[in-house]
């Protein structure tokens, strides 16, 4: 039968709790050891500028239309600032904490600036990159216990009504322990996703400097420096947003570059 009565189903069921579970240690290990770099905020002819003001300058600079965007205080996961056409930026403000416009202010709005003009115009690779750090560990987690729900629900059914057996279709799941299969390969997916998660943030963090640092140079010469700074301490945050956890970090927030939780 499926599940809790086959020792296997039963063995990646724990196995993948107890991932997540080391993996979640290893996060709050890694978070707590994070030092924010001060930021230098003497910068008089830059620290009125709105992150609004910066977006506005990149996308006519760059030419960049049909693109609307808003500003929401609470938003602040990158896989929820880009819907349709809408780029929601929330500003300066991080968990009420206000970044200005110092180099930590700027790297945070134009790594979400970028993320969302570059899904706009449809960028094959950074739509790649998203969905593997944003998207895919969020549906292959959600599949598994999706299937494993499934799974107890057509092994309670069968052991209530046996005779469900004399279905061809229903005795082929039974047979071929269907929902196992599918839990497992949902299981290996999202292995994959944490394995292969620092490198492809590391891709997305040298996209957007490739992209970012000539406008940075000709527009905010007097941040350049600072924006540098922040550029190191975000590729130094080796992992992004994970679904579920991100009310564990709120408590006591730290910011995690522009690709970050």
């Amino acid at each position: 039968m499926f599940l809790f009565n086959d020792e296997f189903s039963l063995s990646i069921l724990i196995a993948f709790i107890i991932i997540q579970a080391i993996f979640l240690t290893y996060l709050l290990i890694t978070y707590q050891k994070i030092i924010i770099p001060d930021p230098n905020a003497n910068y008089s002819s830059s620290k009125n500028t709105t992150a609004l003001q910066i977006i506005d300058r990149y996308l006519l600079k760059n030419n960049i239309t049909n693109l609307n965007v808003v500003s929401h205080p609470e938003m602040l996961k990158i896989k929820r600032c880009y819907r349709r056409q809408t780029f929601v930026i929330n500003d300066l403000q991080i968990f009420n904490r206000s970044y200005t416009l110092t180099g930590l202010g700027l790297d945070y709005v134009l790594g979400r600036l970028f993320y969302a003009s570059e899904i706009h115009q449809k960028n094959k690779q950074v739509r790649f990159l998203s969905f593997w750090l944003y998207w895919a560990p969020v549906i292959f987690n959600i599949l598994f216990y999706l299937f494993v729900a499934c799974g107890v629900a057509f092994y309670l059914l069968v052991k209530i009504r046996s005779d469900l057996l004399n279905n061809n279709i229903i005795y082929i799941i039974n047979k071929l322990h269907i929902f196992t299969l599918l839990a497992t390969i949902c299981f290996g997916l999202f292995l994959l996703t944490i394995g292969v998660n620092n490198k492809l943030k590391q891709n997305l963090e040298n996209l957007y400097e490739q992209k970012m640092t000539k406008f940075v140079k000709s527009d905010f010469p007097e941040l350049y420096y600072d924006w540098g700074i922040a550029r190191r301490y975000s590729c130094s945050i080796n992992f992004t947003y994970t679904f579920g956890c991100s009310w564990i970090f709120q408590k006591n927030y730290k910011y995690t570059g522009p690709f970050g939780l």
